[in-house]
Protein backbone atom coordinates (compact mmCIF):
# COMPACT_ATOMS: atom_id res chain seq x y z
CA UNK A 1 0.00 0.00 0.00
CA UNK A 2 1.24 3.49 -1.19
CA UNK A 3 2.00 6.41 1.20
CA UNK A 4 -1.11 8.51 -0.02
CA UNK A 5 -3.48 5.41 0.56
CA UNK A 6 -2.81 4.71 3.78
CA UNK A 7 -3.01 8.55 5.03
CA UNK A 8 -6.31 8.69 2.90
CA UNK A 9 -7.25 5.03 4.94
CA UNK A 10 -6.35 6.95 8.23
CA UNK A 11 -8.43 10.04 7.23
CA UNK A 12 -11.48 7.91 6.28
CA UNK A 13 -14.30 8.66 8.55
CA UNK A 14 -17.14 6.88 6.47
CA UNK A 15 -17.82 4.20 9.19
CA UNK A 16 -17.19 6.69 12.40
CA UNK A 17 -21.13 6.40 12.78
CA UNK A 18 -20.79 2.81 13.10
CA UNK A 19 -18.16 2.61 15.39
CA UNK A 20 -19.92 5.41 18.21
CA UNK A 21 -23.03 3.06 17.67
CA UNK A 22 -21.73 0.22 18.84
CA UNK A 23 -19.42 1.73 21.72
CA UNK A 24 -22.88 3.33 23.10
CA UNK A 25 -25.50 1.42 22.28
CA UNK A 26 -24.10 -1.31 24.91
CA UNK A 27 -24.42 1.40 27.42
CA UNK A 28 -28.07 2.41 26.27
CA UNK A 29 -28.95 -1.26 26.41
CA UNK A 30 -28.08 -1.68 29.95
CA UNK A 31 -29.82 1.50 30.41
CA UNK A 32 -33.13 0.95 29.34
CA UNK A 33 -33.05 -2.76 30.55
CA UNK A 34 -32.80 -1.38 34.01
CA UNK A 35 -35.40 1.43 33.65
CA UNK A 36 -37.63 -1.53 32.54
CA UNK A 37 -36.47 -4.21 35.75
CA UNK A 38 -36.97 -0.76 38.10
CA UNK A 39 -40.91 -0.21 36.72
CA UNK A 40 -41.08 -4.00 37.06
CA UNK A 41 -40.27 -3.95 40.60
CA UNK A 42 -42.40 -1.02 41.30
CA UNK A 43 -45.24 -2.78 39.88
CA UNK A 44 -44.80 -5.52 41.93
CA UNK A 45 -44.49 -3.26 45.19
CA UNK A 46 -47.17 -1.57 44.47
CA UNK A 47 -49.55 -4.71 44.01
CA UNK A 48 -48.76 -6.11 46.70
CA UNK A 49 -49.26 -3.12 48.95
CA UNK A 50 -52.90 -3.12 47.45
CA UNK A 51 -53.31 -7.15 47.95
CA UNK A 52 -52.71 -6.66 51.93
CA UNK A 53 -55.63 -3.58 52.13
CA UNK A 54 -57.81 -5.79 50.03
CA UNK A 55 -57.25 -8.67 52.17
CA UNK A 56 -57.12 -6.18 55.20
CA UNK A 57 -60.47 -4.74 54.51
CA UNK A 58 -61.78 -8.50 53.46
CA UNK A 59 -60.54 -10.27 56.92
CA UNK A 60 -62.49 -7.61 59.40
CA UNK A 61 -65.98 -8.77 57.78
CA UNK A 62 -65.26 -12.28 57.61
CA UNK A 63 -64.66 -14.82 60.66
CA UNK A 64 -61.42 -14.52 62.51
CA UNK A 65 -58.21 -16.25 60.70
CA UNK A 66 -57.76 -17.37 64.50
CA UNK A 67 -59.32 -19.54 66.88
CA UNK A 68 -62.23 -18.62 69.53
CA UNK A 69 -60.04 -19.93 71.83
CA UNK A 70 -57.49 -17.51 71.15
CA UNK A 71 -59.65 -14.65 70.17
CA UNK A 72 -62.74 -13.82 72.65
CA UNK A 73 -65.83 -13.17 71.02
CA UNK A 74 -67.35 -10.50 73.55
CA UNK A 75 -65.83 -7.81 75.12
CA UNK A 76 -65.35 -9.26 79.16
CA UNK A 77 -66.28 -7.13 82.45
CA UNK A 78 -62.97 -5.79 83.81
CA UNK A 79 -63.25 -5.18 87.63
CA UNK A 80 -64.12 -1.77 87.41
CA UNK A 81 -67.26 -1.85 84.55
CA UNK A 82 -70.49 -2.65 84.67
CA UNK A 83 -71.94 -4.50 81.62
CA UNK A 84 -73.41 -1.74 78.82
CA UNK A 85 -70.25 0.77 79.36
CA UNK A 86 -68.01 1.87 76.34
CA UNK A 87 -64.59 0.33 76.17
CA UNK A 88 -61.59 2.67 76.39
CA UNK A 89 -58.30 2.59 75.51
CA UNK A 90 -57.45 6.19 75.63
CA UNK A 91 -54.27 7.24 76.78
CA UNK A 92 -52.63 6.15 80.54
CA UNK A 93 -56.04 5.07 80.90
CA UNK A 94 -55.98 2.07 83.84
CA UNK A 95 -59.68 1.46 83.99
CA UNK A 96 -61.02 0.41 81.01
CA UNK A 97 -64.17 -1.48 81.50
CA UNK A 98 -63.37 -4.18 79.03
CA UNK A 99 -60.49 -6.90 79.39
CA UNK A 100 -57.83 -5.88 77.69
CA UNK A 101 -56.87 -8.80 75.35
CA UNK A 102 -53.42 -9.60 73.73
CA UNK A 103 -52.86 -9.17 69.90
CA UNK A 104 -53.19 -12.87 68.35
CA UNK A 105 -51.96 -13.78 64.96
CA UNK A 106 -52.02 -16.57 62.83
CA UNK A 107 -48.90 -16.71 60.41
CA UNK A 108 -49.12 -19.19 57.22
CA UNK A 109 -52.53 -20.25 57.54
CA UNK A 110 -51.51 -23.30 60.36
CA UNK A 111 -50.56 -23.83 63.85
CA UNK A 112 -52.77 -23.56 67.38
CA UNK A 113 -54.14 -20.59 66.78
CA UNK A 114 -54.74 -20.38 63.28
CA UNK A 115 -58.65 -20.79 61.62
CA UNK A 116 -57.35 -22.13 58.74
CA UNK A 117 -60.67 -22.23 56.30
CA UNK A 118 -61.01 -18.60 57.51
CA UNK A 119 -57.28 -17.80 56.84
CA UNK A 120 -57.39 -19.43 53.34
CA UNK A 121 -60.66 -17.41 51.79
CA UNK A 122 -58.57 -13.91 52.94
CA UNK A 123 -55.25 -15.14 50.96
CA UNK A 124 -57.70 -16.31 48.20
CA UNK A 125 -59.10 -12.80 47.78
CA UNK A 126 -55.46 -11.30 48.16
CA UNK A 127 -54.49 -13.68 45.11
CA UNK A 128 -56.79 -12.09 42.81
CA UNK A 129 -54.63 -9.18 42.49
CA UNK A 130 -51.28 -10.62 43.26
CA UNK A 131 -50.62 -14.02 42.32
CA UNK A 132 -47.54 -14.72 43.71
CA UNK A 133 -48.82 -14.27 47.23
CA UNK A 134 -48.94 -17.02 49.07
CA UNK A 135 -50.58 -18.45 52.01
CA UNK A 136 -46.59 -18.83 53.87
CA UNK A 137 -46.51 -15.49 53.06
CA UNK A 138 -49.35 -13.67 54.73
CA UNK A 139 -49.57 -12.85 58.52
CA UNK A 140 -53.52 -11.93 60.08
CA UNK A 141 -53.33 -10.08 63.74
CA UNK A 142 -56.26 -9.14 65.65
CA UNK A 143 -55.10 -6.40 68.43
CA UNK A 144 -57.54 -4.94 70.96
CA UNK A 145 -58.67 -1.27 69.90
CA UNK A 146 -60.83 -0.19 72.80
CA UNK A 147 -64.07 -0.13 70.75
CA UNK A 148 -67.33 -1.60 71.52
CA UNK A 149 -69.27 -2.22 74.63
CA UNK A 150 -68.25 -4.61 77.86
CA UNK A 151 -70.90 -7.72 77.04
CA UNK A 152 -71.03 -6.93 73.26
CA UNK A 153 -68.74 -8.34 70.23
CA UNK A 154 -65.02 -7.35 70.38
CA UNK A 155 -64.09 -5.27 67.73
CA UNK A 156 -60.26 -5.41 67.33
CA UNK A 157 -57.92 -3.82 64.86
CA UNK A 158 -57.14 -6.32 62.13
CA UNK A 159 -53.46 -6.49 60.45
CA UNK A 160 -52.54 -8.09 57.54
CA UNK A 161 -48.61 -8.04 56.41
CA UNK A 162 -47.41 -9.91 53.23
CA UNK A 163 -43.51 -11.09 53.22
CA UNK A 164 -40.93 -13.10 52.21
CA UNK A 165 -42.44 -12.98 48.62
CA UNK A 166 -39.94 -14.04 45.14
CA UNK A 167 -39.21 -11.19 43.20
CA UNK A 168 -39.22 -13.18 39.97
CA UNK A 169 -36.88 -10.64 37.62
CA UNK A 170 -33.47 -11.56 35.74
CA UNK A 171 -31.75 -8.67 36.49
CA UNK A 172 -32.16 -9.12 40.45
CA UNK A 173 -31.43 -13.13 40.23
CA UNK A 174 -28.20 -11.94 38.03
CA UNK A 175 -27.08 -9.64 41.32
CA UNK A 176 -28.26 -12.47 43.60
CA UNK A 177 -26.10 -14.97 41.60
CA UNK A 178 -22.85 -12.88 42.35
CA UNK A 179 -23.29 -10.97 44.79
CA UNK A 180 -25.40 -13.33 47.25
CA UNK A 181 -28.87 -12.66 48.03
CA UNK A 182 -30.63 -9.12 47.16
CA UNK A 183 -33.25 -7.41 48.35
CA UNK A 184 -34.49 -6.88 44.69
CA UNK A 185 -35.24 -10.63 45.22
CA UNK A 186 -38.17 -10.41 47.42
CA UNK A 187 -40.71 -7.81 47.81
CA UNK A 188 -40.38 -5.76 50.76
CA UNK A 189 -42.79 -6.52 53.48
CA UNK A 190 -45.95 -4.36 53.23
CA UNK A 191 -49.20 -4.40 55.88
CA UNK A 192 -52.78 -2.71 56.19
CA UNK A 193 -54.98 -2.37 59.25
CA UNK A 194 -58.27 -1.93 59.08
CA UNK A 195 -60.87 -1.57 62.01
CA UNK A 196 -62.54 -4.71 63.15
CA UNK A 197 -66.42 -4.61 61.79
CA UNK A 198 -68.63 -7.41 62.40
CA UNK A 199 -66.03 -10.44 61.87
CA UNK A 200 -68.36 -12.61 60.49
CA UNK A 201 -68.71 -14.38 57.43
CA UNK A 202 -72.96 -14.12 57.56
CA UNK A 203 -74.04 -12.67 54.67
CA UNK A 204 -71.09 -11.98 52.77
Amino acid sequence: MRPNSINRFIRDEGASGTVEFVAISGFFLVLAFIVMEIALATFWWQTAEVAAQIGARYAVVWDPAVTSTSLPTTNVLNGSGSYGQSCSISAGSTNDPCVQFSAVSCAGGSGGSCNSTAFNAVVAKMQTVFGAVQASNVTITYSYAGLGFVGGPIVPTVTVQVSGVPFVSGFADLLAAFFGTSALTTVPTMSATFTGEDLSSAGA
